[in-house]
């Protein structure tokens, strides 16, 4: 149940991505969701918002499946999410 879920990130102040008429938090599509933001640190926060936001509703985030996908605009590379919060760099 996401229906509160863009207020709650604009209340905890979540900077997202700033598209001049649009701020972009996330996108949802089915159990998926993808946050967005400019930097590392950004998307802790974010995750952090998720977890305080799944802690309210009862909901869970399974950690083994998420990951963080870094793009600088030269080339990509894939973060894993430790179950301690902390991210492990990976190549791909």
């Amino acid at each position: 149940y996401l229906k509160d879920i863009e207020e709650y990130y604009i209340l905890n102040y979540f900077d997202g991505i700033d598209l001049g008429l649009l701020k972009l938090f996330f996108t949802v599509n089915a159990d998926d969701i993808v946050i967005m933001s400019k930097t590392e640190d950004g998307l802790h926060k974010g995750l952090l918002v998720l977890e305080e936001y799944c802690d309210r509703w009862k909901s869970m985030v399974y950690c083994t499946k998420t990951k963080v996908m870094e793009a600088d605009g030269k080339f990509t590379k894939t973060k894993v999410m430790e179950a301690d919060g902390k991210f492990t760099k990976t190549k791909v």
